[in-house]
């Protein structure tokens, strides 16, 4: 009931459309089915039959219309903040576990030793990392170039779309003035006037060009099958997107950033920014000397709303969604699917989504799917060769998984 009451109040007149004619055709539905109890009519029980119909499609149509336009809630003024918490709560940190058949038990000790040796070397050094997956798509795949836009979802952001300046554009941005405002007690007030969860996180995001956002901190949570995002612009602005809109998480990869001048509401230090500067994006630059520019890596969800990288994990730990990525490497036929899933594993590593252990994790799952699968003896010696060379996995890892094979394999 509440949804539909924000929805009538604050939704896109287009959604607001959509549902008072849902809760009319459902109330000629109820009616005909009253009178079709009352009089024993058939006419009254076909019309019955033929309203609920509509009312089902209407039902749909209105789902989508708000899935298309999320709803921006206004805030409840008459509200008290008191002891209510302005931190994030800690992350949630699943671990997906599979049994093991009695003979990778044996292989157990020399699987610990693999994964701690692993942890140790699976981080690219900092001066590889802008390059390491230029290196796998063009020294060992060879695939055709991918299009700029090959990641975007709702959006095709260009270069001209970066270096936009928001004073020219329907950017709500915070200003310094506005953010030094927000004493503990503020940010308090805030997150109890939009009804935040003790579960949320904080991101930032970095763009979304349809709905206006730019590089603006952000509180994240999920709540009745929607996900809430509240934007700390001038004015705080609460956005919901249906979960069931939100099927992926995908990857944009070196967008063109200006160190100097991108965030400067965080050149300041206040309360806010502080709170929000460990989610700032990380910065690389290429190895090649003829190039000075500086990238960010982007991630994004339904709308084209694209976050930083270090804002990454908080969504995946809410969401639960597939990373979704389409470059070279995750759309050739050269390597499988355990090839790929690595590849994306070592993305997140160092896009810091993953810290070692997680990415150790990752790749002792998918290895050990490896092991269980259907290809064969060459293809599975073919791809360890593959990780190890990309340097997706160390030689100890991919010895003892030739060992696991081994064993499944009598």
């Amino acid at each position: 009931m509440r949804k539909i009451i924000n929805t009538l109040k604050y939704g896109d007149k287009k959604v607001k459309r959509s549902l008072i004619i849902a809760i009319l055709a459902g109330l000629v539905t109820v009616a005909f089915g009253v009178l079709t109890f009352v009089m024993s009519s058939m006419l009254c029980f076909f019309i019955t039959i033929m309203a609920a119909f509509i009312t089902i499609s209407l039902v749909q149509t209105f789902m989508i219309a708000e899935g298309e336009n999320p709803t921006v809630v206004a805030p409840k003024v008459n509200s008290s903040a008191e002891d209510l918490p302005y931190e994030p709560t800690a992350e949630i940190k699943p671990v997906v576990n599979r049994k093991k058949s009695k003979k990778e038990l044996k292989l157990d000790s020399s699987a610990k030793k693999a994964k701690k040796k692993v942890g140790k070397e699976a981080k690219i050094p900092e001066s590889e990392e802008i390059g390491q997956e230029e290196k796998i798509e063009e020294q060992y795949l060879k695939a055709p170039e991918p299009e700029e836009s090959e990641t975007a979802v709702d959006t095709q952001a260009t270069d001209n779309d970066d270096e936009e300046e928001p004073k020219n554009t329907k950017f709500k941005v915070i200003t310094a003035d506005t953010a030094a405002s927000y004493t503990k007690k503020k940010i308090k007030k805030t997150l109890h006037k939009y009804k935040v969860m003790k579960d949320h996180r904080m991101v930032i995001v970095d763009r979304c060009d349809r709905l206006h956002i730019y590089q603006t901190p952000a509180y994240v949570w999920i709540q009745d099958n929607q996900f809430h995002i509240l934007l700390i612009e001038e004015e705080p602005r609460l956005l919901m997107v249906p979960i069931f809109r939100i099927t992926e998480i995908s990857y944009l990869k070196k967008q063109p950033a200006d160190e100097e001048n991108d965030y400067k509401l965080f050149k300041k230090s206040t309360i806010l920014t502080d709170s929000f500067r460990p989610y700032l994006p990380d910065y690389n630059h290429s190895n090649k000397t003829t190039d000075l520019k500086a990238y960010k890596n982007l991630y994004g969800i339904f709308q084209g709303i694209y976050f930083t990288n270090n804002s990454a994990k908080n969504l995946f730990d809410l969401l639960g969604v597939d990373f979704y990525v389409e470059d070279k490497v995750t759309t050739s036929n050269k390597v499988n699917i355990f090839f790929k899933e690595a590849y994306k594993a070592n993305i997140k590593l160092r896009d810091n989504i993953l810290d070692a252990n997680g990415y150790a994790e990752s790749i002792t799952n998918i290895l050990d799917d490896m092991a269980h699968s259907d290809i064969s003896h060459i293809e599975f010696k073919d791809t360890l060769n593959l990780m190890t060379k990309n340097k997706l996995i160390t030689d100890e890892y991919a010895n003892h998984y030739m060992d696991v094979r081994n064993s499944i394999r009598g």
